[in-house]
């Protein structure tokens, strides 16, 4: 079972431009993502080990787009 996931407007300061005086200070980057994600061992064994875990994917955001 494929469900859509999203994640929408997902506020993330971090460094961006492309002159000096831009990348002095952190500016905010939002971010909005639709992730497919399988669902059938969540929703057959209703164990929350199986479930996805949402905080562990705004992690993984948050420092991909920080650190880039």
């Amino acid at each position: 079972m494929k469900d859509t996931l999203f994640i929408n407007d997902l506020v993330i300061p971090c460094i961006i431009g492309t002159f000096a005086a831009e990348r002095e200070e952190k500016q905010p980057v939002m971010v909005t993502i639709a992730l497919s994600v399988d669902t059938a061992k969540a929703a057959q064994t209703d164990n929350l080990k199986d479930a996805v875990d949402y905080y562990k994917i705004y992690q993984k955001v948050v420092s991909f787009v920080s650190s880039s």
